[in-house]
C-alpha cells in the first residue's frame, strides 16, 4: 500500500503543475490514503480540480474537499448573467440535451435541474457550468433517464467492466433498477474506481 507521505508528495506537486490549480492557496493532509483538502479558491473551477488531481492518484481510498471558493470582485457577476452565460454555453457543447436542463442560480451557486439520457451528458454539463466566470459551487440534480433497452444497458456495462483491465476479474454488474447500476468487486485506489465506468 502506498505510504500517506508519498500521496501527499504527488497531490503537491500535480497541484502546482496543473495550470488550472498553480499557485491556489490549498493545504493537504493525509492520513490511511484518505484526503483532506483544505483553504481557499479563485472559482469554483479550480476546486473542482484540485479534487479531481487527488482522485486520480494511486492509493487515495477517501477525500474530504473543504476548500472554500473566494471569488475575486472582479470576478462576482449577477446571478441571471451567470445563468445566461451557463444556458447558452450547454446548449452550445450538448445541442441535444441542453433544452431538457433547466438553471437555477444563487449567489453564483449554480443548480442544474431536468433530464438526461446519459450520464456523460450530465457530467459534460457539470464541467460546462463550473466554468463560466462568477460561478461559486455547483449542484447536480440531473435525473439520468435512457431509452435504451435494459438487457442492452448490462451488455455493455458487463463488456467495459470485462475490458478493464485494472478491475477485479470477480466483479460483476447487477440487475438495473430504475435506471441505476450497482457495480459490486474490488479496486485498489480511487484512480481505479474511475476506468470502470464503462462508456456510452
Amino acid at each position: 500500500m502506498r505510504s500517506d507521505p508519498a500521496i501527499e508528495q504527488e497531490l503537491k506537486r500535480r497541484l502546482q503543475s496543473d495550470p488550472v490549480t498553480n499557485g491556489v492557496d490549498i493545504a493537504i493532509a493525509v492520513k490511511n490514503g484518505i484526503v483532506t483538502l483544505t483553504g481557499f479558491a479563485r472559482g469554483f473551477r479550480q476546486r473542482r480540480k484540485a479534487e479531481q488531481l487527488a482522485k486520480g492518484i494511486a492509493g487515495v481510498i477517501g477525500l474530504a474537499n473543504d476548500v472554500q471558493v473566494r471569488l475575486p470582485l472582479v470576478q462576482r457577476r449577477p446571478d441571471p448573467e451567470i445563468a445566461r452565460d451557463a444556458l447558452e454555453s450547454i446548449n452550445r457543447r450538448l445541442p441535444y440535451s441542453g433544452d431538457r436542463i433547466r438553471i437555477v442560480v444563487e449567489d453564483g451557486l449554480i443548480c442544474l435541474e431536468g433530464q438526461v439520457e446519459w450520464a456523460y451528458q450530465s457530467e459534460a454539463a457539470e464541467e460546462i457550468a463550473e466554468a463560466v466566470r462568477g460561478a461559486s459551487g455547483l449542484i447536480n440534480k440531473l435525473d439520468i433517464f435512457s431509452c435504451v433497452p435494459s438487457n442492452e444497458i448490462r451488455h455493455k456495462v458487463s463488456q467495459a467492466l470485462f475490458d478493464a483491465a485494472s478491475f477485479d476479474a470477480n466483479s460483476q454488474s447487477s440487475e438495473p433498477d430504475h435506471n441505476e447500476f450497482v457495480l459490486l468487486g474490488a479496486i485498489r485506489s480511487w484512480a481505479e474506481r474511475g476506468t470502470s465506468r464503462p462508456s456510452k
